[in-house]
């Protein structure tokens, strides 16, 4: 089974501003790969005026479509 890492990272730009969203999936060839790549992942921005806060998860690659989906 291949799994995907999804991150999502919130960024804080200034007061007032409306935070913004970015998210990223990275695929894993195994489970353990992708608990390993979720502890290891960090976003250094060298940005004194910008806060992110990140979220991470590990799922599994969905290779068929859902079965709620007809085509």
């Amino acid at each position: 089974m291949k799994y995907i890492l999804i991150v999502v990272a919130t960024i804080f730009i200034g007061e007032g501003e409306e935070p913004k969203k970015m998210t990223m999936e990275l695929p894993q060839k195994s489970y353990e790969e992708c608990i390993s790549a979720k502890e290891d992942f960090k976003l250094d921005i060298p940005f004194p005026f910008l806060r992110f806060e990140i979220e991470s998860e590990c799922v599994v690659e969905q290779t068929e479509p859902p079965e709620s989906i007809k085509t």
